[in-house]
């Protein structure tokens, strides 16, 4: 991710839901986010069989015309022992404009 203008932070959320109950979130730290791409990384081990998550990139914009660029967003389902992992890459090869 990357701003488009202006600057802030940046974090990715996860939330794990069984059913319509709420079960749990994690979160990345804050990260300062500018011009240049960076990427973040989420790992979450689910609490239930069957349940279904609820994905976030939240912005906290630093001025009045803050926008955030998200692009390439990756969700991989892992063995059962080991957690997926949800990216954003720092480099982007291409992309619409």
């Amino acid at each position: 991710m990357r701003t488009a203008a202006g600057s802030g932070t940046a974090r990715l959320r996860i939330r794990e839901y069984r059913g319509l109950e709420f079960q749990g979130s994690t979160q990345t730290a804050s990260t300062p986010i500018d011009g240049t791409w960076r990427r973040l990384v989420v790992s979450v081990l689910t609490v239930f069989q069957g349940s279904h998550f609820d994905f976030q990139v939240l912005m906290d914009p630093q001025g009045p015309n803050a926008a955030l660029l998200v692009d390439d967003i990756a969700i991989e389902r892992l063995l059962t022992d080991v957690p997926p992992v949800v990216t954003i890459p720092e480099e982007v090869t291409w992309g619409w404009q």
